[in-house]
This record gives C-alpha cells, sequence and structure tokens, in this order.
C-alpha cells in the first residue's frame, strides 16, 4: 500500500475500499441529505464520497476536490468535465466564505502542519458551514494496518482532534467512530461486516476511522438593553427644565 494518489486509487478499487467508501458516503449522506445549492470541498482524497453527493446534486453542483501536491492529482469525474485541482492543503484556491460543506479525508495525517489546514478550513467556509473530518483512529488497529491508507500518516484520539479543531475555531457538534470490520482484504469478512459494525453498541470508540463534524460559528456582538436608570438628563434652554431622553441602543 502506497499513501500516494496511485495507492489509494488502487485501495479504493479492492472489495474492502468500496465498502469503507460507501460506509463513509452514507454517513456523510445521513448528516447533509439535501446539498443541492451548497458548494462542496473535498480535500485530501475524497472523490469515493463526492461522487455520492455529484450524484445527489446533480452535474452543475459547485462541487470541487483539492488534491494535495505531496500526494498527486488525478481527473475526475471520468466522461465529464475535470472538477479536481492540485494545491497545497494550507493554501486552497478558494476566496474566503466560498464553502457550505467540506469532506477531509486522507488530509489531517498527513499534513505537515494540521493547525494550518484547519485555520484555512476556517477562511474559506461560510460562516455556519459545516465540515465532516475523516482520520485514523489511534486506538483502533487500523491504525497500524499498512494494508490500507489508514494505517499511515499520524492517527488521532477524539480528545486530540477535538482540541486541535477546537483552537481552530470551530465547533463540535458530533463525532463517532465507523469501521469495525478487521482491515483485512477477505470476502468472507466483509459479508460478516453487518455484525463487526454492531460492536458500534459494545465499543462505539474502537472503529478505525474517526468521523467528527465541525460547524463554523459566527456570534454577533449584542447591545444591553439599556434601564430607565441609565437616562441621562440634558437641558433644553426653550423650556428652561430638564427633559428626560432615553439614549439610543
Amino acid at each position: 500500500m502506497r499513501p500516494d494518489i496511485l495507492g489509494l486509487r488502487e485501495f479504493y478499487g479492492t472489495r474492502l475500499g468500496k465498502w469503507v467508501r460507501a460506509r463513509l458516503a452514507r454517513m456523510a449522506l445521513e448528516r447533509w441529505p439535501d446539498t443541492k445549492e451548497d458548494a462542496i470541498l473535498g480535500l485530501g482524497y475524497t472523490t469515493p464520497i463526492l461522487r455520492f453527493f455529484l450524484r445527489q446534486s446533480g452535474p452543475k453542483a459547485p462541487i470541487i476536490a483539492v488534491m494535495p501536491r505531496n500526494q498527486g492529482a488525478m481527473y475526475w469525474p471520468a466522461r465529464a468535465d475535470n472538477r479536481t485541482v492540485m494545491a497545497h492543503k494550507s493554501e486552497l484556491p478558494l476566496g474566503p466564505n466560498r464553502i457550505h460543506r467540506a469532506i477531509l479525508l486522507h488530509a489531517l495525517e498527513f499534513a505537515e502542519s494540521p493547525e494550518a489546514v484547519l485555520k484555512e478550513l476556517w477562511r474559506v467556509l461560510t460562516p455556519g458551514g459545516r465540515a465532516l473530518i475523516c482520520v485514523p483512529n489511534r486506538h483502533s488497529i487500523w491504525s497500524s494496518a499498512q494494508r490500507t491508507p489508514f494505517g499511515y500518516g499520524t492517527p488521532y484520539s477524539i480528545s486530540q482532534l477535538r482540541h486541535m479543531v477546537e483552537q481552530a475555531g470551530f465547533t463540535v457538534m458530533q463525532y463517532e467512530t465507523a469501521i469495525f470490520t478487521p482491515p483485512l482484504h477477505s470476502r468472507l469478512l466483509l459479508k460478516a461486516a453487518r455484525w463487526f459494525e454492531a460492536l458500534s453498541w459494545v465499543l462505539p470508540r474502537s472503529g478505525g476511522i474517526l468521523v467528527m463534524e465541525v460547524e463554523k460559528q459566527i456570534y454577533a456582538s449584542l447591545a444591553e438593553p439599556v434601564s430607565r436608570k441609565a437616562a441621562k438628563l440634558v437641558w433644553v434652554p426653550a423650556a428652561g427644565q430638564a427633559k428626560e431622553i432615553t439614549p439610543r441602543t
């Protein structure tokens, strides 16, 4: 397994890879069931998931996949206009407040500075925009299984990822782990995948992939109400007496 564009494409073409991408796409679509008017960004190697959103939103949907330079890039989707661009993860070719939804897959664990990536993600998301961050779970055997791309890079625990995204200014909406099936290319194991996924009720934090949804929240300051005691007395010469005037708020 090579954690570059060729290795990633090869993995997601296997039975195990197809099952993983379908599971992650299902989780994303459950959270964002209606994205027809949303601009969607995929950062890392996200085309296996973006293809489901493209199918849902239609060929004119504003969906773009940014692939890191150290990973490599490929044309996508096939038999249609290209939607991929190669760039540095912390220097996205997008203006501020342009993206409504973002998906990060095979991005943070390979970043030299994940903090810079999250800072850049904050810049391009609209206020209220959300991102789904997928990283290898440090407490799972997937993080050391080098037959999959999740066995490379820096894995994270829930507390580590939560601290990092909150330091970047994001609000954590929800999180969970997914993919409890062992990271083996076995047809028999994949047939029993639904039984392994039932382990989420027993060991909810032991899934191979940590999935965290975060939101860019902007808080506006509100003027405090002015009480009657805060009213000012001013002199009105024409009337020759003081007049009580409440200041504007």
